[in-house]
């Protein structure tokens, strides 16, 4: 079972939004065995060690809601590693957050730096000899659909990668 903070919400949608509480599972109407569509959050400090927490989770709630985890996982991975790199100021948290109901599944990846907002219209390829900047690429090359959000309101940028249920 996974940790972490479920919503069971009663209509099937697949959106974006953000953050809750890391560590605790709160399971709202339905058991999550049950759920069609829910909504998974965490939260983590910005720290290296908590992208490994963040792949497991996102494979075990792709497992137990019927997704292949392995590109969900590898897009988590790779937005993690972005947010605690490049997104967290002053050690800010950054969040994680699953949505998964009966046609997709939507992983998203928030931190607090909405000055550094990454267009996705105009990435380019990494060279040869560069360590970094294939994240986003490799995000945009295994998921359906990846849109970045941006709450000033809220000083939060979130990044978010949707897989149909029938994709690739």
């Amino acid at each position: 079972m996974t940790t972490g903070r479920i919503r069971a919400t009663g209509t099937p949608r697949c959106s974006t939004g953000s953050g809750g509480r890391a560590g605790q599972r709160e399971a709202i109407g339905r058991p999550a065995a049950a759920v069609i569509d829910a909504t998974f959050d965490f939260t983590y400090a910005p720290h290296a060690a908590r992208i490994a927490d963040g792949r497991r989770e996102v494979e075990q709630i792709c497992r137990e809601h019927g997704f292949d985890h392995l590109d969900p996982v590898l897009v988590a991975s790779e937005l993690l590693t972005n947010a605690v790199k490049f997104g967290t100021p002053f050690g800010r948290r950054i969040g994680l957050t699953v949505r998964v109901n009966a046609s997709c599944l939507i992983v998203e990846v928030s931190d607090p730096d909405v000055l550094t907002v990454p267009d996705l219209d105009n990435l380019t390829e990494a060279g040869e000899d560069v360590e970094t900047g294939r994240g986003l690429l490799l995000t945009r090359a295994v998921a359906d659909h990846v849109e970045v959000h941006l709450d000033s309101r809220r000083g939060r940028k979130a990044v978010s990668a949707r897989f149909d249920r029938t994709s690739k």
